[in-house]
């Protein structure tokens, strides 16, 4: 009897245990995240496309119209050169190509680097969005809005997407499509690739909105009101700014704009998305036409012996001085 194996003491469930073990998975994921977010930066800001889109990320390249002439610049690893003698806007990266609107017809072009830069769409494209394996675009007097199937470099025929939406400028996120009217004012919504009918709601004049995070910016310029506004899926809507704005762009929780207030005097500023701190100065001289583009903010200004000029700054730092900003560009 007692050489009899005595019965194993059952284990019992440590259920502290397993929520401290989560907790610390949890923590070192998101201490990843963070470090992963800050070694890979955000490669454009939403806005981008509202303000021309005068610069771009692709590949290991920042590309940047030049000031002045129009002519695309590469700006690489310590070199900087001129890549086309033809205008450009609108630059965007699509399946690591880059992409641009001629200036001087109005084409969707295809940089090639060592061939004649190829014609992709012959129709005169404004406001090009690249948004999950489709180009949205709007064009002709109607202002109708377009949609173009990419796959593998290879782009579909432009097809209307709705025939009651005529835009000026336009924004996509989560599925939908934000915009204002060519006809008439306040902010629209349409949900991408539905039969229903486009939803009005804001009745104020609206401009730029830029749609992000399920979230849609916007400006207003009433004789009420005029401001930065926020509005979230459910219609809520928050006033982040109370100024005259103009060349909103957001990324990476940051809202940035030229402040046209009297005290600005056309300034850059920026602001949290969260809207819980005071707008700050960002630049020590006037700024437009701001593109967010790898972590870093490119704006437009004057320089009087110069001309227009590009600047750059880091997203989310203020140039008190003036030191921090960069020049970048070809005379």
């Amino acid at each position: 009897m007692w050489d009899k194996e005595l019965p194993k003491k059952k284990k019992t469930f440590q259920p502290i245990l397993i929520l401290v073990l989560g907790l610390v998975v949890f923590v070192v994921c998101g201490a990843l995240w963070g470090f992963y977010q800050m070694l890979v930066p955000p490669q454009s800001g939403s806005g981008n496309v509202l303000n021309y889109s005068y610069v771009a990320a692709c590949r290991d390249d920042i590309y940047f119209v030049n000031p002045g002439d129009e002519r695309l610049i590469r700006l690489g690893d310590g070199s900087i050169q001129t890549v086309t003698e033809t205008g450009a806007m609108y630059l965007t990266c699509v399946e690591d190509d880059l992409y641009y609107v001629s200036t001087e017809t109005g084409y969707f072009m295809r940089y090639a680097e060592n061939a004649e830069d190829e014609v992709i769409l012959d129709y005169g494209c404004n406001n090009p969005i690249y948004w999950e394996g489709t180009l949205y675009f709007y064009s002709g007097l109607e202002s109708h809005v377009y949609a173009v199937s990419v796959s593998d470099g290879v782009f579909g025929d432009p097809v209307c997407v709705h025939e009651d939406i005529r835009v000026v400028s336009f924004s996509i996120d989560n599925g939908y499509m934000y915009y204002i009217p060519a006809v008439g004012v306040g902010l629209w919504r349409w949900r991408l690739n539905s039969t229903e009918a486009p939803q009005k709601i804001s009745d104020s004049f609206c401009a730029q909105p830029v749609a992000k995070d399920k979230k849609v910016y916007f400006i207003v310029m009433d004789d009420t009101a005029s401001g930065i506004y926020v509005m979230d899926q459910n219609g809520k809507q928050t006033c982040l700014v109370e100024t005259q704005a103009s060349c909103l762009n957001v990324c990476d929780g940051w809202v940035y704009y030229t402040n046209l207030s009297e005290e600005a005097g056309g300034a850059i500023y920026k602001c949290r998305t969260h809207g819980k701190r005071k707008p700050e100065k960002a630049t020590c001289e006037l700024g437009a036409d701001i593109q967010i583009v790898a972590g870093h903010v490119y704006y437009r200004t004057y320089a009087p012996e110069s001309g227009m000029i590009w600047k750059k700054l880091p997203l989310g730092k203020t140039d008190k001085n003036g030191k921090l900003a960069q020049t970048i560009g070809i005379n």
